[in-house]
């Protein structure tokens, strides 16, 4: 297993992403991001809307600023 340094974790910070959540795609901004049990966790919140959660990082896309602005 890879070890997941503070600095890794910390570029997850404010990137956005898309989450897929019942055949739809959300796009979500990341808040935070851990190391749980040796998975990455990130916690994100929608752009549109409220609220947060705690996700595996493979269970989001993380996308460029170009696609955000496009999505």
């Amino acid at each position: 297993m890879a070890t997941v340094t503070s600095e890794e974790l910390q570029g997850y910070r404010w990137r956005h992403g898309l989450l897929r959540v019942q055949g739809m795609e959300v796009e979500v901004l990341v808040v935070w991001a851990r190391l749980s049990f040796g998975r990455v966790q990130l916690e994100i919140t929608p752009v549109s809307g409220s609220g947060r959660t705690w996700v595996d990082r493979d269970s989001v896309t993380l996308i460029s600023v170009e696609e955000a602005t496009n999505a």
